[in-house]
């Protein structure tokens, strides 16, 4: 016989970097807590490359179609509470939805996105209710989030540090293990390769510099002391040359002055940074394909291609919207409104029509990928997107020259002849 567990006696458990019983999993410490949301904001807004990686995975997601379906069979008191919530979260609401949208999708570089749920009276159809409003509350100001204590603590301009009760609070996280609400960035394992590029780009710029301008030089006469005035003018005036048209040097007679070229190859250090781009992209990508896999794999996984590996992942991310919006939004905006009688299974928040919206989008995003060397395109690509698109299907004539195409090496462009130079003297 079974014995059905009741009172566990065990917890999620603490990270052995976290004494603090904020619930970080994060073993890398500059990662953790609010330093990490303040590292992933600066991948996300300063780095071309991560800012073209989340506009991919954002933009087919935001550009479905949302909204709350009348079922067929519909009743007039759902009819009534759907018609109501669409009214006010796509016309009414102080944002357009598509900018809650875009705040809820920020989950993807923080891990998570917060928001602090507000009602507030709302006039549909001459009768008086309440609507949602969801305020976010952004992922830097968050100084701890304390499920043991049902709190989080925030930071805020007008009354410093606050306690939001977690009853208020919607969370939308990314990958939760335990009691870490924080989640993971999809960001998360390209932050290595991320950290290295902003080095080698700061070498760049050095190496920029100093080949440009040189490095200043003087070769001091023999027994010139190291702390007497004339070494320690010296060196003063090394540190103060500048391209300037005031810039002058008034040298004494047996000291030598010179400005010495450095030897920088940026091509190196380009390439260095063009494969940490690949890194990171590949990385992020793999990430997010991942998402979807879920409870697939074996034979049904091997028979797939790149573009419904993108897909699922998408999928994964409207459905888990779909999911935290209908538990922490609608179910309760509905029970509140009009009564415990009405089966929510049927007042759901869709994103429909993802697989054609998001095709146009996918074909952008592997334009991107392909021009950066991130992928190789293949003709599989070219007949999943025009089945998403609903273009015409190729024939199996134009796949076979398609493929014949794909399996030639590019060819050596011609080289144009230079007529010689008839000798007219």
């Amino acid at each position: 016989m079974v014995r059905p567990n009741r009172k566990p006696l065990g917890g999620p458990g603490i990270n052995e970097q976290d004494f603090n019983l904020n619930r970080s999993i994060e073993h890398l410490a500059e990662l953790q807590g609010r330093d990490g949301s303040l590292k992933y904001r600066q991948m996300a807004t300063g780095d071309p490359t991560v800012g073209m990686l989340l506009r991919v995975h954002k933009n087919p997601i935001r550009s479905a179609n949302w909204g709350i379906p009348l079922p067929n069979d519909v009743t007039p008191i759902e009819e009534k509470a759907i018609n109501m919530l669409n009214k006010w979260l796509f016309e009414d609401y102080t944002l357009t939805f598509d900018t809650l949208l875009g705040q809820i999708l920020s989950f993807l570089e923080y891990g998570f996105s917060l928001f602090e749920r507000v009602y507030v009276p709302y006039v549909f159809d001459g009768e008086k209710l309440l609507a949602p409003t969801l305020q976010q509350r952004i992922q830097t100001s968050i100084l701890n989030i304390f499920p043991d204590r049902q709190i989080i603590q925030q930071m805020t301009f007008k009354a410093g540090l606050v306690d939001i009760p977690m009853e208020d609070l919607i969370f939308f996280t990314l990958n939760q293990q335990g009691w870490d609400l924080r989640g993971e960035s999809l960001l998360r394992t390209s932050y290595k390769s991320y950290k290295s590029k902003s080095v080698y780009n700061e070498y760049m710029g050095i190496g920029i510099q100093r080949t440009t301008a040189g490095i200043p030089t003087m070769i001091v006469p023999k027994g010139t002391k190291p702390d007497g005035a004339d070494y320690l003018a010296a060196e003063v005036l090394l540190k103060s040359i500048a391209f300037h048209e005031d810039a002058y040097m008034i040298l004494p007679a047996g000291w030598d002055f010179s400005i010495e070229a450095v030897g920088f190859d940026s091509e190196k250090v380009q390439k260095a940074i063009d494969s940490l781009d690949t890194k990171m992209a590949l990385s992020v990508l793999a990430q997010f394909v991942l998402l979807g896999q879920q409870g697939k794999g074996g034979a049904y996984a091997l028979s797939r291609d790149q573009s419904d590996f993108f897909l699922d992942g998408l999928q994964y991310i409207v459905t888990l919207i779909e999911k935290i919006f209908h538990r922490q939004v609608l179910t309760p905006t509905v029970r509140m409104n009009f009564g415990e009688n009405i089966d929510m299974s049927r007042i759901k928040l869709r994103g429909m029509n993802l697989n054609k919206k998001a095709g146009v989008e996918l074909s952008e995003v592997l334009k991107n990928l392909v021009e950066g060397k991130f992928i190789s395109s293949t003709i599989e690509d070219e007949i999943q997107l025009r089945s998403y698109l609903e273009m015409p299907a190729l024939s199996e004539e134009d796949v076979e020259k398609r493929k014949t195409r794909e399996d030639k090496p590019d060819p050596i462009p011609p080289t144009i002849p230079v007529p010689e130079k008839k000798n007219t003297g």
